[in-house]
């Protein structure tokens, strides 16, 4: 946590934000933050799981980088995944389970606020506050 709080001090100070944290700053989750900045949307993978790790990733790029709009983009991506892949496909919920605690690690440990923690398995959904909604 003290991390963030040093490369916000630096963004207040510089208007830049260092690409420097290999756990935050993946190719995938920067391109995908990228694509939002130039057609308000990002490609997924052709995978479930990929796609599942690709949201967090990103979910966690857009704290970092402040983008309200794509966290939340990414966070309801998540939450589709979940509820198709739960309600129609054991296989494919089986995948998710076994990358569950590689996404439960990532957002926990990356981000300060727990409203993701209900898609990612960390919270129980009574006790989170609901996920935000696009900024206006």
């Amino acid at each position: 946590m003290r991390r963030i709080e040093t490369r916000l001090l630096l963004y207040e100070y510089t208007g830049m934000v260092e690409l420097d944290d290999p756990e935050v700053d993946i190719l995938d989750a920067v391109g995908a933050f990228l694509e939002y900045c130039y057609v308000g949307d990002y490609s997924e993978k052709d995978r479930v799981t990929k796609n599942f790790l690709l949201h967090a990733q990103v979910y966690v790029f857009a704290e970092r980088a402040r983008c309200q709009r794509l966290k939340a983009m990414a966070l309801r991506k998540a939450a589709s995944i979940c509820q198709k892949s739960f309600f129609t496909s054991s296989r494919d919920a089986d995948k998710l389970l076994e990358i569950f605690d590689q996404i439960i690690t990532l957002v926990y440990s990356h981000t300060s606020d727990r409203s993701a923690a209900v898609v990612f398995g960390i919270e129980n959904p009574k006790s989170a506050p609901p996920a935000p909604g696009p900024n206006p």
